[in-house]
C-alpha cells in the first residue's frame, strides 16, 4: 500500500457538461524538405542557437498535425451524452507553502443523486491533466508577496482514455514470420520516444544476424505523462533537436565509446517526461486502485483513497442548470459539425490552435479566457487580444491583468507565427477557451462564412497529437529529425 505523504483533496468541483460533436485525432507528422533544412540551419546558426523562441515561425512548417485525421475518437457512453468534468485541488493542509496540485478530467455519466446527495458508486473518473503549482512568499520592501509558478503541466495518457473505437487499436502486434519483429506498435510521439526508437534500431543493427533482436517497448502506449508544451511545434522541435545534439556531444567526449545507440540513450534521458508513477498523488490511484490497469477509478474507490471528499465544504456539484447560471458555456452537438471526414483548411487551423493554446494558458496560470485573433489588419500582421482571464489558482488580486500584454505577444509569436498560412490567408477568429470545460471557436477564413466549432477540452488528452495508432509514424518522425540535425550539425552518425 502506497502513502500519499499527507496530500488531501482540499477542493473538488464537478460540473455537468453538454454534448459534443463527433471528434477525431490528428497526430503529429514531420515535413523535412530541403527548404526546411535551410531555414532550420539559418535560424539556429548551424545548431548553436536552438531555443523555442528561435524556432517559432520555422517549426510549424516541419511539425504539423496530419491533415488527414488518423482515427475517429470515441468517449465512454458517447459524445451525445452529458457527463461531469471535474477539477481537484490537492495539497498538504499542514504545509502553509509549497506545492499545490491540480488534477482535471471527466466522468462516464452524470450520475448525481439529489436523494443520496452523492454520485453513483460505479461512476468512472478519467484523468486528463496533472498540474503542479509552487507557492512561496517573496519578501519585498512593501511586505511579503505570494510567488506562484507552474512547475508541471502534463497530459495524462492511458490507452483506455484515448478514445479507441476498437479495444485492439492500442495493442502491439507481432509478425511471426519476421523473427521477433514488431508488426505494428501504437506509440506515443514524445521527444524522448523519438530517441528511444532510434536507439532500438541501432541496437538491433548491432545484433546483426544473430536474431537476438532488441525489442523496445518504451514507446508503446501505457500510462504516462506528456508535457502539454509538446503540442507546440516550436517547443517540440527545440526539445527534440537539442536532445539529439546533447547526446552526440556527450558521446563525442567519451574516449572509446563505440556504441552507436549511446547518443540516443543519453538524448532520451535529457528529453524524459515526468513519470505518472512518481506523482505523489496519482501513484496511489494508479497502483492501489487499478488506474494503471483500467484507465479509470470508480467514485467508490476514489472515496476510499480520499474520504475527505465527503466532508462539508470540499466537493461542489453543479448540474447543467446550475452550471449555466454561473456563466459556464454548455455545448450542444446539434449546433456544430462533426469533425469526422472534415478536411477543410479552417478545421486544420482550429486543430493546430486548440492543440497549442491550452498549454500556454495553463503555464500562465489561466484556465479560462476569451481570445480574438486576426490578420485582417492594416499591414496583415497578426493581432491577438485577451479579455476576461480567469485562473484556477489562488493569485494576488490584479495579478492576471499585469500578465496579459506579455501573454498576447507570446501567443502571437510561438503559436500564430508557426501557422504557415496565417499571414497569407485572411482570417478572423474568436475563441472562448475553458481548459477544464468546453471551448468554442468562431472562424471566418479567406472570406468564407464563419464556421462554429466546439471542442471538449476537458478530455483533450484523447485528441493529443502525441499519440498514434500507426506504427510507422514514430520511426518516420525520428528519422526525419535525425536527418534534420545531421544536415545542420554534421555529426557522423547522423
Amino acid at each position: 500500500m502506497l502513502v500519499n505523504n499527507g496530500l488531501k483533496v482540499t477542493k473538488a468541483w464537478f460540473i455537468e457538461t453538454g454534448t459534443a460533436p463527433d471528434m477525431v485525432s490528428r497526430n503529429f507528422t514531420t515535413h523535412v524538405t530541403p527548404e526546411a533544412v535551410h531555414q532550420f540551419a539559418e535560424r539556429t546558426r548551424g545548431g548553436e542557437l536552438i531555443t523555442e523562441d528561435n524556432l517559432a515561425g520555422v517549426a510549424g512548417t516541419i511539425i504539423q498535425p496530419d491533415a488527414n485525421f488518423e482515427r475517429q475518437v470515441s468517449i465512454a457512453n458517447g459524445w451525445n451524452n452529458p457527463r461531469y468534468r471535474f477539477l481537484l485541488r490537492v495539497a498538504n493542509p499542514e504545509a502553509p507553502n509549497g506545492a499545490i496540485y491540480y488534477y482535471s478530467g471527466y466522468t462516464d455519466t452524470p450520475n448525481w443523486s439529489i436523494v443520496s446527495n452523492d454520485f453513483a458508486p460505479d461512476m468512472r473518473m478519467y484523468f486528463n491533466n496533472a498540474i503542479q503549482v509552487n507557492v512561496a512568499m517573496r519578501h519585498t520592501p512593501t511586505g511579503p508577496v505570494p510567488y506562484v509558478t507552474v512547475h508541471e503541466c502534463s497530459h495524462m495518457i492511458h490507452p483506455a482514455t484515448l478514445g479507441a473505437m476498437s479495444p485492439s487499436d492500442f495493442n502491439t502486434t507481432f509478425n511471426p514470420n519476421n523473427g521477433f519483429g514488431v508488426q505494428n506498435q501504437p506509440s506515443t510521439l514524445r521527444p524522448s520516444d523519438l530517441m528511444t526508437t532510434i536507439s532500438s534500431v541501432e541496437k538491433n543493427s548491432m545484433a546483426g544476424a544473430s536474431n537476438d533482436l532488441f525489442l523496445d517497448m518504451r514507446t508503446g502506449v501505457d500510462l504516462c505523462k506528456s508535457s502539454r508544451r509538446n503540442a507546440l511545434p516550436s517547443y517540440y522541435l527545440h526539445k527534440t533537436t537539442d536532445a539529439f545534439i546533447y547526446g552526440a556531444n556527450q558521446v563525442a567526449g567519451q574516449i572509446g565509446n563505440n556504441n552507436p545507440a549511446a547518443p540516443y540513450d543519453i538524448a532520451a534521458g535529457k528529453a524524459a517526461e515526468r513519470s505518472a508513477f512518481a506523482d505523489r498523488f496519482f501513484s496511489l490511484l494508479a497502483v492501489d486502485y487499478g488506474y494503471h490497469q483500467n484507465g479509470f477509478i470508480t467514485w467508490q474507490d476514489f472515496n476510499r483513497s480520499h474520504p475527505e471528499v465527503q466532508m462539508d465544504g470540499v466537493t461542489y456539484v453543479f448540474t447543467r442548470g446550475e452550471a449555466q447560471k454561473h456563466d459556464v458555456y454548455i455545448s450542444d452537438r446539434g449546433n456544430f459539425d462533426s469533425m469526422v471526414g472534415d478536411r477543410r483548411p479552417q478545421t486544420l487551423l482550429i486543430t493546430q490552435i486548440m492543440q497549442s493554446i491550452p498549454g500556454v494558458l495553463l503555464e500562465a496560470l489561466i484556465s479560462f479566457a476569451r481570445i480574438r485573433v486576426t490578420n485582417m489588419t492594416v499591414d496583415n500582421s497578426v493581432m491577438v487580444s485577451i479579455v476576461d482571464p480567469m485562473s484556477f489558482a489562488d493569485l494576488p488580486e490584479g495579478y492576471l491583468i499585469t500578465q496579459i500584454p506579455h501573454l498576447e505577444q507570446r501567443l502571437k509569436h510561438i503559436i500564430f507565427n508557426d501557422i504557415a498560412f496565417s499571414n497569407y490567408v485572411p482570417f478572423d477568429l474568436s475563441l472562448t477557451v475553458d481548459i477544464f470545460g468546453e471551448s468554442f471557436a468562431l472562424l471566418g477564413y479567406n472570406g468564407q462564412p464563419q464556421v462554429p466549432y466546439s471542442i471538449p477540452t476537458y478530455c483533450d488528452s484523447m485528441l493529443s497529437p502525441i499519440v498514434t495508432t500507426n506504427g510507422n509514424v514514430l520511426g518516420t518522425m525520428a528519422n526525419d529529425v535525425r536527418y534534420l540535425v545531421g544536415q545542420t550539425v554534421g555529426f557522423g552518425s547522423y
